[in-house]
């Protein structure tokens, strides 16, 4: 068996231990992780059948209330499951990401996604980071395959998941440049427009994005903090092993720029 197959099925493995695992804590956990703020998300994404206009409330995610709605119908079982397929799927695009980059063995993806001690208690909970992960990775792989306009399209989505977003919106148009792929970029709009057109159906507005952008009150909360805080609490976060892989693949993209400057942007 050559390593291309050994690599699939053992993906395919851990991917379906990784389902029992995170079906289980979904659904036989007694308790949202991080309490209100999840139950917060789940309230919102079921309360779209009876107030649509819900779909464009900026606290409860715009992107998150109308993709998990379907799941949140059957209640917070439900919504929690919705956060089980997202991860799930986040793990199959990082594995094919790894594939597409040509990693010889990809399959620690499911590890590294699934199982960093920040992320794994989201299948416990309706909350909206691991789709805003999704979005990020799927918006990559299509990158990375040359499917410019779509990846865009994609992205433009983002800030919808997270307000944080926005830097990948930025992130995009400049490696587009770089591409020379300058058709993508009014593609990065594609979401605001669509939203756009919502708010104006539910009497908010073309710009309701910014109009009811509830973050401008909260600058004194928001991004302060010491700037080793991530490194000081990675453990935590990423934990060690995932943190030294992180290290190390951060120095040899470095050297590879450093090398050949730009490189990683070319085809």
């Amino acid at each position: 068996m050559n390593s291309q197959k050994t690599d699939l099925y053992i993906f395919r493995f851990l991917l379906v231990i990784s389902a029992i695992v995170l079906g289980y804590i979904a659904i036989f956990s007694k308790v949202h992780y991080t309490g209100s703020e999840s139950i917060y998300h789940f309230f919102h994404a079921k309360a779209i059948f009876q107030h649509p206009e819900i779909m464009i409330n900026h606290w409860g995610k715009p992107l998150f209330i109308i993709l998990s709605a379907p799941f949140s119908y059957f209640g917070e079982t439900g919504a929690k499951l919705f956060n089980v397929v997202v991860m799930l799927l986040s793990a199959y695009f990082a594995f094919k990401i790894g594939k597409k980059l040509g990693f010889k063995y990809a399959f620690p993806a499911v590890f590294l996604v699934i199982f960093a001690p920040v992320y794994l208690p989201f299948a416990q909970s309706a909350l909206t980071e691991p789709l805003f992960g999704l979005v990020a990775l799927v918006g990559a792989y299509l990158f990375l395959n040359q499917k410019y306009i779509a990846s865009a399209i994609v992205i433009s989505f983002i800030i919808f998941a997270r307000s944080e977003g926005m830097m990948f919106i930025l992130i995009y148009a400049f490696a587009y440049i770089l591409k020379k792929e300058y058709k993508s970029i009014p593609f990065l709009f594609f979401g605001f427009i669509l939203y756009g057109f919502l708010g104006i159906l539910f009497n908010h507005g073309f710009f309701w994005y910014y109009y009811d952008y509830p973050y401008n009150g909260a600058v004194d909360i928001y991004g302060k903090g010491p700037f080793w805080n991530y490194f000081i609490h990675q453990k935590n976060i990423t934990g060690t092993p995932f943190s030294v892989y992180i290290f190390g693949g951060f120095i040899l993209l470095l050297i590879k720029v450093l090398r050949k400057p730009l490189s990683i942007f070319k085809g």
